[in-house]
């Protein structure tokens, strides 16, 4: 039998034997920034459970009823001990999934766990059994255990798109990103039983990446594929407006609002959204007015610049700050402020030019040696970047991005105890940041500190959660 046509088989009986599905929903990056698990196929009969697992556990399970004794006492001694037998092998295997079903349904996630963990003892490829053990991992916190768990459903089917975008929710909900956008890819990549919600979550990740550009391209392609999907709309709406493109925010809320007008988190982005509209074209139209009024007003310029860097119109704010430095060339932050538009720009030349300028006229700053060592760290010069950070926290020695960025590079050469040093004292300078903790894990892993890893990833985890 081809592989298509048992996988169909596999399909069609599960949709024979269905049970309704639940559809977790699971903390955010921000506060829209997760959708729920993608996919709720129904579950199989639990005692003949599909070889596939279904993409989450159902609510209620009724186990079938245990068959009856019949004849004499031989012959019931002789089933027992064949049962026993059983027990030793691999048939063994549904019943504990079976039994670890029920504890699940009663709350008794420690119970369900043993009982799942049995039923792999004693089918090593039993994958059902692997799902739920991850899920009640996943229901119980232990998201490092669940992502095992996960990590060996696709081992063992590396086509099944679910237990990718269950990876993708659990890597979401510690905070590690790149790894939740890479599962929710291949979810994508192999197909799950919720494009559109892998979408979603995958748009949500990048904007909890600071990737706004990336997460319109998933929640537009979710909108071609639903276009009654409000919270679509909702949720680019929310990208767009990380991109200061408040009129296309603004387009998405009100389409969204269309569809439901009792949408709350549309409602409230779009008077967020026209909050900072006015506010943006307030400002603008106070200082181009004090430039009408005095085009010599080098500091209007600057503060003009100011607003248009921090509503990301980089060339706009570039031809400020010139101007503002063309009226005032002894202002060190008017060549700092153009240093990080063109950084953002990425003319790196143009940045370091302009960071040396400001180190110039006031080099007991700490910023400008900070951007200019941001500069080369993108760059790859990792020990001219190094040295930059090094001047930055001998200046203030609370700067924390500088600890944290310095930390980064130490890591990238592989000094990884220098690099230790300095995440470590981030996490007394930035105590509720959990990326803090998820580097200072990582450079432990690196350190073949496992146990100290855990810990980190732990407290991380503890951060995250606390933050929600």
């Amino acid at each position: 039998m081809s592989r298509f046509r048992l996988k169909d088989r596999i399909k069609r009986s599960l949709l024979q034997l269905a049970i309704t599905a639940i559809v977790l929903f699971g903390a955010s990056v921000y506060a829209t920034a997760q959708c729920g698990l993608p996919g709720t196929p129904p579950c199989g009969n639990v005692r003949n459970p599909p070889r596939r697992p279904p993409a989450s556990p159902p609510p209620r399970v009724h186990l079938p009823s245990r068959p009856k004794s019949a004849g004499s006492q031989s012959s019931q001694v002789q089933q027992s001990s064949g049962a026993v037998a059983r027990s030793n092998g691999r048939s063994a295997a549904p019943r504990f999934n079976a039994a670890g079903i029920v504890q699940v349904e009663r709350g008794e996630l420690e119970a369900a766990i043993a009982l799942f963990t049995k039923a792999i003892e004693a089918d090593s490829d039993f994958v059902v059994a692997y799902w739920y053990r991850g899920d009640a991992r996943k229901q119980r916190n232990d998201y490092d255990g669940a992502i095992e768990d996960f990590k060996k459903v696709v081992e063992i089917d590396p086509t099944y798109g679910n237990a990718y975008a269950s990876l993708g929710y659990a890597y979401t909900t510690i905070g590690e990103l790149d790894a939740a956008a890479a599962a929710y890819s291949k979810a994508l990549d192999v197909g799950s039983d919720s494009t559109v919600l892998d979408l979603q979550n995958r748009g949500n990740v990048y904007r909890g990446s600071s990737n706004p550009s990336a997460a319109i391209d998933d929640y537009s392609r979710a909108i071609q594929l639903g276009p009654q999907n409000f919270k679509a709309y909702t949720l680019r709406g929310l990208a767009y407006a990380d991109l200061k493109d408040f009129q296309k925010a603004l387009a998405d809320y009100d389409k969204a609002l269309e569809l439901n007008p009792n949408y709350l988190e549309a409602k409230k982005g779009r008077e967020a959204a026209l909050a900072a509209q006015a506010d943006y074209t307030a400002k603008i139209s106070k200082y181009s007015a004090q430039i009408s009024g005095d085009p010599n007003n080098a500091t209007a310029y600057f503060d003009r610049g100011n607003v248009y860097r921090e509503n990301l119109e980089y060339d706009r704010a570039v031809t400020d700050f010139t101007e503002a430095i063309t009226r005032s060339p002894q202002n060190p932050y008017a060549y700092l402020n153009r240093g990080i538009a063109f950084h953002a720009k990425r003319d790196y030349a143009s940045a370091l030019a302009d960071f040396a300028k400001a180190i110039e006229q006031n080099p007991q700053a700490p910023d400008p040696y900070y951007r200019r060592g941001a500069v080369y760290f993108d760059q790859g010069n990792l020990d001219l970047a190094i040295s930059d950070f090094s001047s930055a926290v001998q200046i203030s020695q609370r700067y924390a991005d500088a600890f944290f960025k310095r930390g980064m590079a130490y890591f990238q050469k592989g000094n990884f105890e220098a690099a230790a040093s300095d995440i470590t004292k981030c996490t007394e300078l930035w105590p509720k940041d959990p990326k803090v903790y998820r580097q200072l894990a990582l450079i432990h892993d690196a350190m073949g500190q496992k146990d100290q890893a855990a810990i980190d990833r732990r407290k991380a985890l503890e951060i995250y959660m606390g933050n929600q």
